[in-house]
């Protein structure tokens, strides 16, 4: 069971069948251990986690990645009537941190070729792509636009990534704030 996550149970990660690098299997292991517990998170190899609100949305019995299916309720889940929807969790976490406009972008489909696999990896590769120094100072700096343009730069290429496998979907963000779905203005 995840710590911090609404899940109610947490099942093993998807281990792949390819002999990789010694690096690259330690730093799985690493990541398998402190995101498992904390965020309840599957191994998908393509973390959305800052964008869900840090709740895996892999929880998800049938994997949703935008959102809940036709059939749940803020109660239960329509696969498994035994736990809540983990998106209806998403959401009110999303509203109760103020992070909503995360909830407007199309997540990319899962990556096959990278499920079982790290993310973080990914993720410092693209920090060196475009330059530690100018990130750390862009996080620091007062300037609110400056934080969010850096951190895009960073994450957009690990969460979206364009090398011939889609075309990354976003929707504009928008500065009004918004309601929960399920839940009368």
């Amino acid at each position: 069971m995840a710590i911090i996550t609404p899940g109610r149970r947490w099942q093993p990660p998807f281990l792949p069948f390819k002999k990789e690098p010694f690096g690259k299997r330690a730093l799985r292991k690493v990541e398998r251990v402190v995101k498992g517990p904390l965020f309840g998170c599957r191994m998908c190899g393509n973390c959305l986690l800052q964008e869900t609100a840090f709740i895996c949305p892999m929880e998800c019995p049938k994997g949703m990645r935008n959102g809940p299916c036709g059939g749940s309720t803020p109660e239960k889940c329509y696969v498994d009537e035994t736990r809540p929807c983990i998106w209806y969790k998403i959401y009110e976490r999303s509203f109760k941190t103020g992070r909503e406009h995360m909830l407007l972008e199309v997540l990319p489909p899962l990556d096959w070729d990278k499920v079982g696999t790290e993310t973080w990896g990914d993720v410092v590769r693209s920090l060196r792509k475009y330059g530690t120094g100018r990130f750390i100072k862009a996080r620091f700096s007062g300037e609110k636009e400056k934080k969010r343009a850096s951190w895009e730069a960073v994450f957009q290429p690990v969460r979206q990534p364009s090398g011939g496998k889609g075309i990354p979907i976003t929707m504009p963000r928008s500065t009004t704030s918004l309601s929960p779905p399920w839940k009368e203005s």
